[in-house]
C-alpha cells in the first residue's frame, strides 16, 4: 500500500502534531500505524472490550408531541 492519507480530516490530523506534539511532519508517516494494525490484533481488542460487562444500555421513551417536560 502506498502512503495515501484521505482528505477529510488531514488539517485536523495537521494541528494536532503542531499543537500537542511539535511535530508536523508526523502527517508523513501517521498512516504508517494504521495500516500497521493487523486482522488478529483487532479481533483480540473486539473480544476484550466488546464484552456484555463493558455494554451500556439506554431506554429512551419517547416524549408526546405538544407535551412539556
Amino acid at each position: 500500500m502506498g502512503s495515501y492519507m484521505p482528505r477529510f480530516g488531514l488539517m485536523h490530523y495537521l494541528a494536532c502534531f503542531t499543537l500537542f506534539d511539535g511535530d508536523p511532519q508526523r502527517i508523513n508517516t501517521i498512516l504508517d500505524g494504521f495500516q500497521a494494525v493487523t486482522p488478529a490484533q483487532i479481533q483480540a481488542a473486539a473480544q476484550k472490550y466488546l464484552v456484555p460487562r463493558n455494554r451500556a444500555i439506554v431506554v429512551r421513551k419517547p416524549v408526546a408531541k405538544g407535551a412539556t417536560r
